[in-house]
């Protein structure tokens, strides 16, 4: 019968049978063995089977063993295997690369150029290119401006189209 302890033990019995163990795993292997026959029985079980196994000769594959494998391999893939992510990623980094160099261009082309200014009230003005619903947050915008927008305009009209209608 094996208990939690035996368990603890279990992948020591194949390397303690092949002399591929550590030495203090071996000694706390050698105190539970002492104390249980069922890990006793199954390193005894272990030991037998690697002898049996050391005394047969070595069995050697047909020199062709190793091609009809990789085509038999090769003939079961599918289209989806052939859509490997590892590939794909690393074919895929120059695309990625030209398209964030074509945005950092256009980005620093359009930040030289001027924004239109559209003046709401007396003395305020705002971004002609930003959105009707940039005017809510904007401190400079009066009550009176802010409720004729919402009333005229939807959310993303450019404020300069929504003050050209006045």
């Amino acid at each position: 019968m094996t208990t939690d302890a035996c368990r603890e033990f279990e992948s020591w019995l194949a390397r303690a049978a092949d002399d591929a163990i550590e030495a203090g795993d071996q000694a706390a292997l050698d105190a539970h063995v002492r104390t249980c026959a069922a890990c006793r029985t199954a390193l005894a079980d272990q030991r037998a089977v690697r002898e049996a196994l050391a005394v047969r000769p070595p069995l050697r594959a047909h020199p062709d063993f190793a091609n009809r494998v990789a085509a038999a391999i090769e003939a079961d893939r599918s289209w989806l295997d052939r859509l490997d992510f590892r590939v794909w990623t690393w074919r895929l980094v120059p695309v990625a690369a030209a398209l964030s160099l074509v945005t950092w261009v256009v980005v620093a082309q359009n930040a030289g150029t001027a924004t239109t200014a559209v003046t709401t009230s007396a003395d305020a003005t705002v971004d002609a290119d930003l959105p009707v619903s940039a005017a809510l947050w904007d401190e400079s915008v009066s009550d009176t401006s802010l409720l004729s927008l919402m009333l005229r305009a939807s959310a993303n009209d450019k404020l300069a189209d929504s003050y050209k209608e006045r």
